[in-house]
């Protein structure tokens, strides 16, 4: 009997322990991201971001990496969250005026996905938008 206990005990341990492992979004960069696409591909990530938009949508970017961007996709219940609400309205506010009197950052966690394709192989479905900060360019302060 205690035998069984303990076989019992172990399947449910490595069960629930491969089940947070899944769950779990590995932390990363959009450096990272865009080095090594296959590594996270199809997998849950969280990462800071800093937006910028353009004719094909909005994307996202780390300063350490300039040129290199990550697509940002939102699903569809993520967008009712104050967070991802307010997020939305300063980078809109931005766009609208044509300027980058503030830095926007945020952080981001979704399911990144690699394409072979040329033009935007990097995408992030977010299921979560949070931590949104606003912060005034120093060339604003001019």
């Amino acid at each position: 009997m205690l035998s069984f206990v303990v076989q019992l005990a172990f399947l449910l341990g490595c069960r629930s322990e491969g089940k947070s492992d899944d769950q779990s979004p590995v932390k990363t960069t959009v450096c990272e991201l865009v080095a090594d696409p296959t590594q996270f591909d199809h997998k849950q990530v969280v990462f800071y971001g800093e937006p910028a938009g353009g004719v094909e949508g909005l994307a996202l970017f780390d300063p350490h990496c300039p040129g290199k961007g990550v697509v940002l996709l939102v699903e569809d219940a993520a967008q009712s969250h104050p967070d991802f609400k307010y997020f939305h309205e300063v980078v809109n506010r931005e766009l609208a005026l044509g300027t980058r009197r503030h830095q926007v950052s945020a952080k981001f966690q979704g399911a990144f996905s690699f394409q072979h394709v040329e033009r935007n192989p990097y995408r992030l479905t977010a299921s979560q938008v949070s931590n949104v900060r606003v912060e005034e360019n120093d060339q604003s302060k001019q």
